[in-house]
């Protein structure tokens, strides 16, 4: 994530977890700290499917400059991953090669 944000322009801030974290990399904790209890909590309502329950929380900024959260589901990345399948028009039964990544 460090080095895309290098090349992405618009990618201000990586923020990582714990204690030990690479050079370039913000605590998240420290940045929470920051705002303190500026960020309201939010209201969270679960339904019974567990594939509607939050996944991943990322972040972006409003116009007003303040931090949004960015919630996605089970159900967003499969969407996300299953979106390219039919306008590809790839067929039942077809192999995609994959390059494994070192």
């Amino acid at each position: 994530m460090r080095d895309a944000a290098v090349e992405v322009f618009g990618l201000r801030y990586v923020l990582g977890l714990g204690d030990n974290l690479l050079d370039g990399l913000i605590s998240l904790s420290t940045v929470m700290e920051e705002f303190g209890d500026e960020i309201p909590p939010a209201d969270i309502v679960r339904g019974d499917k567990a594939a509607d329950h939050l996944a991943t929380l990322t972040w972006t900024v409003g116009a007003s400059g303040r931090p949004l959260p960015v919630p996605r589901t089970h159900n967003h990345w499969i969407a996300t991953g299953l979106a390219p399948m039919p306008e590809s028009r790839i067929g039942d039964g077809a192999r995609i090669p994959s390059c494994p990544i070192p």
